[in-house]
């Protein structure tokens, strides 16, 4: 469910003991915090999600581990005949031609993750740019 919420409203990351779903006003009824820290541990556990902070306060989603989104977006690339092309980061997360997919506005941290991915598979080349959004991304046959 916490999946699902999250990723329904393209919100990655979440401050966990505010979560709205954890009560339900209408019955009474509120799960406990141990609880809470229960599913979101659960959640880190099975990496769908990491803690942002050192106080686990703060987490970012991820309905879709690294591996997984390294491997859509390397589909995505070679379903559109972008192999051997050169993009920026922010085009290949928050630009018109990735929009309708599951990277498509991602968190540019767990995004640049899946990257890392593929960069240890070989099968892309990372250029530094003068800023994070003009680094760039050549992808490899």
């Amino acid at each position: 469910m916490v999946l699902r919420w999250h990723h329904a409203r393209k919100e990655y990351m979440f401050e966990w003991r505010d979560w709205p779903l954890w009560e339900n006003e209408a019955i009474g009824r509120k799960l406990s915090s141990e609880g809470a820290n229960a599913v979101v541990e659960e959640l880190v556990r099975t990496g769908h999600a990491e803690w942002n902070d050192a106080g686990k306060s703060m987490v970012t989603l991820m309905w879709h581990s690294a591996e997984e989104i390294a491997a859509k977006l390397f589909d995505f690339v070679r379903k559109h005949d972008m192999v051997g092309s050169v993009f920026t980061v922010y085009e290949l997360h928050q630009g018109d031609e990735v929009l309708g997919t599951d990277f498509f506005g991602m968190d540019e941290g767990l995004f640049r993750k899946a990257l890392s991915v593929l960069e240890s598979q070989e099968r892309v080349v990372m250029f530094k740019g003068a800023t994070s959004e003009e680094d760039g991304v050549k992808f490899l046959g």
